[in-house]
């Protein structure tokens, strides 16, 4: 019941969606996003006045997987800037090597 309060969800609406769940608390613990990011937010000049709680776990369901896929993106770039740094000093040692080799001829 709190998890739903804190994203503005009905009561209840996170019963079946165990994995969601768990993907929030992820979020939540791992990576220290902020509720504000993954709650549903009404905004009352564009919406009904009490959208249903499909509408609301969508929403919120959307924000997760937005978040989901910032993260794996991240963690991509991440793999590839380290794969050219072991690149680079690979290089920069083989060239080492090489330069040693000539001196020593």
């Amino acid at each position: 019941p709190q998890l739903e309060r804190v994203l503005n969800l009905p009561q209840d609406s996170l019963t079946k969606e165990i994995k969601l769940t768990q993907d929030i608390m992820q979020l939540f613990i791992k990576y220290h996003i902020s509720s504000d990011l993954l709650s549903y937010e009404e905004i009352t000049d564009f919406e009904d006045v009490a959208p249903e709680a499909d509408r609301r776990l969508a929403a919120v369901r959307g924000h997760v997987a937005a978040m989901q896929a910032m993260i794996d993106e991240a963690k991509r770039e991440e793999v590839e800037e380290r794969r050219r740094q072991a690149e680079y000093e690979m290089m920069q040692r083989r060239q080492r090597e090489e330069e040693e080799r000539a001196r020593r001829e």
